[in-house]
């Protein structure tokens, strides 16, 4: 008898019955319910770490990779290379010689460290028939070689360089030429310069340090701390050189300094930083008593940087920009002798910036020298022995000051040496020789405060040459030659003056100059 119609027909009658006998529990969570999808960030390092394991790492040996007469270890083929033990380089030789495109070489923590007369401590060798692209070289030390940490030959492109310390090595990074170079996490110390040397476009240094540079040019070259396209978030500190020195050179420059740098015997000038734009950036303690030309920053832009303690004895200045200077403070530069210049900031438009302390003998020392000056403060320039002409703003030809805080300049407040310059809404105290002084044509100098405490100052307003037209402005304090002195050949509002605390003005002219 075939008993499986009748099994069937109980199981589903038991399947029809109500289940009043189970436990009926609650539906409420009892936890608050969490997402279980893994992140991108999870989902991508999990992906690294999978490449990471499929990847044939080749350990570096005399068996994997055997050198030359040249080097201690050469790879020649494609491939990710790891280090197994760290590398004394002998006599001659180079300690890695890179002769393939598409390699990574991973330190692995270990360090390449150079004995008596070794040379660099790897080489990329690339001729222009022969490139190499996609180079990868990172986390470990090369130190004590006889040449460069890192060499490449011209003809490298796609280099990358990360997690490295560089110490006491003749150069550090050095790559003659090429694009789209990267250098980050890297460490250069007690080397000679240049410290960190990458292709001048396309390539960028990240958060690199560049520190106690020195050594000699023998071509007289320009040194650099370093050399990249971008240079952001980095660092060169204490460098002393005998030779022309830059600290950063690069295409921008951003959130980086530039600390001490100490140009020796043979130095001609010393720049703290060299770049078409420079944001961020803060620039102190460059120069000493020598006689060379010393710059804080050079650049066709700059904005929100800060210049401190700079010192020569030729030519000095702050910030020479070619465009626009903004958001930016000069502090402390001194020691420039006669025959020579002292700049605080040169540029054409300077909005919103300070200089401050600039204690020169030059011939010429200008605390800010523009074409258009604007909400800017320029406080305490020059020096009493000077012999030299000590101004706190001047202007190009055309040029504009307009709403700016001058105070204690040796000589003059506003000086005009060029024609057809407009100055108005300033306020200028306690300029020694003058608080305006224009000797050319055609200036228009309208509501302009000068104030002087002292019986030394000689002038408030002294207008020379021609067709200038001066009205609108105030002269208060006591000045031992006149407080306007206006040639006949200008144009000009009368001058009215009253008495302080009392006393009436009756002058209807609403052009009128006031003197008190």
């Amino acid at each position: 008898m075939n008993l499986l119609p009748l099994l069937s027909r109980g199981a589903v009658a038991l399947l029809a019955l109500p289940l009043l006998g189970l436990a009926q529990g609650s539906l409420a969570p009892t936890t608050v319910p969490a997402p279980t999808m893994r992140t991108l960030d999870q989902l991508g390092t999990q992906l690294d770490d999978v490449q990471r394991r499929a990847e044939t790492r080749i350990v570096l040996s005399t068996d994997t990779t055997p050198g030359d007469d040249s080097c201690t270890y050469l790879i020649t083929r494609p491939g990710s290379y790891l280090l197994g033990d760290s590398v004394l380089v002998r006599s001659e030789r180079n300690g890695i010689v890179i002769a393939s495109s598409d390699v990574t070489l991973d330190l692995n923590g270990y360090s390449i460290e150079g004995g008596a007369g070794s040379f660099m401590g790897i080489f990329i060798n690339a001729t222009g028939l022969s490139p190499r692209e996609r180079i990868t070289i990172r986390n470990g030390m090369i130190r004590n070689m006889g040449g460069s940490g890192i060499e490449a030959a011209t003809g490298v492109n796609c280099a990358l360089f990360a997690d490295l310390q560089i110490v006491n090595v003749s150069q550090g990074i050095v790559l003659a030429a090429g694009s789209d170079h990267v250098a980050q996490r890297v460490q250069v110390r007690k080397s000679n310069a240049p410290g960190l040397c990458l292709a001048e476009t396309s390539s960028t240094a990240a958060d690199c340090l560049v520190q106690s540079l020195g050594g000699a040019s023998a071509n007289g070259a320009n040194y650099f701390g370093i050399r990249a396209g971008l240079v952001r978030h980095c660092v060169v500190a204490d460098v002393g050189v005998e030779s022309g020195m830059i600290g950063i050179r690069a295409g921008i420059a951003q959130s980086c300094a530039v600390n001490s740098i100490v140009p020796g015997a043979g130095a001609s000038s010393a720049t703290g930083i060299e770049a078409s734009t420079v944001r961020d950036c803060t620039v102190t303690g460059i120069g000493d008593d020598t006689a060379i030309i010393i710059t804080g920053i050079t650049a066709k832009n700059a904005y929100d940087c800060r210049v401190a303690t700079l010192k020569g004895t030729r030519d000095l200045v702050g910030i020479s920009s070619t465009e626009v200077v903004r958001g930016c403070s000069v502090q402390g530069l001194t020691g420039s002798a006669e025959g020579f210049q002292c700049y605080g900031i040169i540029g054409g438009t300077v909005t919103d910036s300070q200089v401050l302390e600039v204690r020169s003998n030059a011939s010429e020392t200008w605390g800010i020298w523009a074409s258009q000056v604007s909400g800017c403060r320029v406080d305490t320039v020059g020096i009493t022995a000077s012999s030299g002409s000590v101004s706190g703003i001047g202007l190009r030809a055309g040029g504009v000051a307009a709403g700016n805080s001058i105070s204690a300049v040796r000589s003059y407040g506003i000086r005009l040496t060029n024609a057809g310059c407009m100055v108005a809404g300033n306020s200028i105290y306690n300029c020694n020789a003058a608080g305006i002084w224009s000797y050319n044509d055609q200036a228009r100098i309208e509501n302009n405060l000068v104030a002087s405490t002292t019986t030394i100052a000689a002038y408030g307003y002294w207008i020379q040459g021609g067709s200038s037209l001066v009205v609108g402005n105030r002269a208060t304090g006591p000045y031992n030659t006149a407080a306007f002195s206006i040639a006949s050949a200008n144009r000009f509002g009368p001058i009215v003056t009253t008495a302080l605390p009392s006393g009436e003005i009756t002058a209807t002219n609403p052009w009128a100059n006031f003197a008190n």
